[in-house]
């Protein structure tokens, strides 16, 4: 039998690799609570604005609490986000909505200066911005001002949505009628939250009426998911190459420092990588 050639171990190594994130991804705790269901505590978050400053002075808040809370906060006196008498703008509700997250998970690596994209994704075009990204578990913002409509894709792990702005229209393999979600659906009466839960496995087709925006988060093995919703788009449909090197890229980055700062030092780590810090809230 001859002797392998170096080519060939490199080769077998880099299937392997791939076999095994395909597979299995990479599993490397879970750091957020997504909805108020999941939450260990029974004494819920309270967030107040006082000083300038908005603070919680309650329990454990999940993603689901913090985006409802930007919500209300935006609303201003009728209750409604995007109407005249909002306290915020768009902008400045997607950032209120990051700072929390940073207040309240702290000890990760919020990808800094987060660039807007496009993101072509199962025949829908829209903008996302990624806020968070590690082995198994993401962040981002993603929508678009102007009304969409199609297909979610099946992923392997778990994506919930939490409408900031506009309202969304969906439905399940075998619903007859649709759902409806708004930023308020959470006051609807008899409603105990108001997240988008998309099951591993499990597809959905839906429509943003009039434009809208929500803050994703997905648990799981995503690298089918970039493989599927990033890469192939890219190279078959889209050839928009910047969006690719701007989503891979911050993609990348978290997930290197995320998953390095677990045996690394974070101070230490930012200097390996460049001089990058983490962001403090």
């Amino acid at each position: 039998m001859g002797i392998l050639s170096p080519i060939n171990v490199i080769l077998g190594i880099i299937f392997a690799v791939v076999a095994y994130f395909v597979t299995y991804g990479i599993d490397d705790g879970q750091k957020f609570c997504a909805t108020s269901a999941h939450r260990d505590q029974k004494n819920p978050p309270r967030f107040v604005y006082e000083n300038g400053k908005h603070v919680n002075k309650g329990g454990k808040a999940c993603i689901e609490d913090i985006v409802g809370y930007s919500n209300d906060y935006r609303a201003g006196a009728d209750h409604l986000v995007g109407t005249e008498d909002d306290v915020l703008d768009t902008k400045g509700h997607f950032e209120l909505a990051e700072k929390l997250l940073k207040q309240e998970f702290p000890g990760g690596w919020w990808i800094p200066n987060g660039r807007w994209h496009f993101n072509h994704n199962a025949a829908v075009l829209g903008q996302m911005k990624m806020l968070y990204a590690d082995g198994n578990e993401y962040v981002l913002i993603f929508g678009n001002p102007t009304p969409s409509s199609g297909y979610s894709g099946q992923y392997p792990y778990d994506c919930h949505d939490f409408q900031m702005e506009g309202e969304q229209i969906n439905f399940l393999v075998g619903n007859l009628t649709n759902r409806v979600y708004t930023p308020n659906y959470r006051s609807t009466p008899g409603s105990k939250g108001f997240a988008m839960v998309l099951p591993r496995g499990t597809q959905k087709g839906y429509a943003q009426k009039g434009g809208g925006w929500m803050m994703e988060y997905g648990y799981g093995n995503l690298v089918p998911a970039l493989y599927d919703g990033v890469i192939m788009p890219t190279l078959f449909i889209t050839n928009d190459w910047r969006s690719f090197c701007v989503s891979m890229g911050d993609w990348t980055r978290g997930f290197i420092y995320n998953t390095l700062s677990k045996v690394v030092p974070v101070q230490s780590l930012g200097a390996i990588l460049g001089g990058l810090s983490v962001q403090k809230s």
